[in-house]
């Protein structure tokens, strides 16, 4: 059986403008949450400031053998926000995501906060061309580094 594997560094994520502006008015929770990645096909056109919420998005969402409409839940995705003080680095991280015996096609992926209002967009990948498997697992392989990261300055 073939695995379709996105390893660290094969893919691009970009934050979404209104996903930073919605944690101010805590529109966003990360702990208690379901966050989801959703798979999109290349009609897909990213827009970073237009495109923040689930439904601006729904039209482009690909479909598949054993790919469930809206996408999947990402596993670990709770409580795996870290805060590091000795590099003021806060992490983001979840377990991969894999859709076992599938068969779909995608370009993008979206990740979301399923339970918040409105279901806003926290980042989209690309996978920079189509990827496509055949009846084994498409696999998202997060980044060690996690699916992103924030820095402050120290003072």
């Amino acid at each position: 059986m073939a695995v379709t594997s996105f390893l660290p560094g094969q893919v691009t994520g970009s934050a979404f403008g209104a996903f930073v502006a919605s944690l101010y008015p805590v529109n966003i929770r990360f702990l208690g949450h379901r966050i989801y990645v959703m798979l999109l096909t290349s009609g897909y056109t990213p827009d970073q400031d237009a495109h923040y919420l689930k439904s601006h998005v729904d039209a482009f969402e690909t479909t598949g053998t054993n790919y469930s409409p809206g996408g999947m839940e990402l596993t670990g995705a709770y409580d795996t926000v870290t805060y590091d003080s000795g590099t003021k680095k806060t992490t983001f991280d979840a377990e991969d995501a894999l859709w076992v015996l599938s068969t779909i096609t995608a370009h993008y992926a979206v990740v979301y906060d399923i339970d918040s209002p409105g279901q806003p967009i926290l980042l989209t990948v690309n996978f920079g061309a189509d990827v496509s498997s055949s009846s084994s697992t498409f696999t998202i392989a997060w980044s060690a580094d996690g699916l992103f990261t924030g820095t402050v300055a120290a003072i």
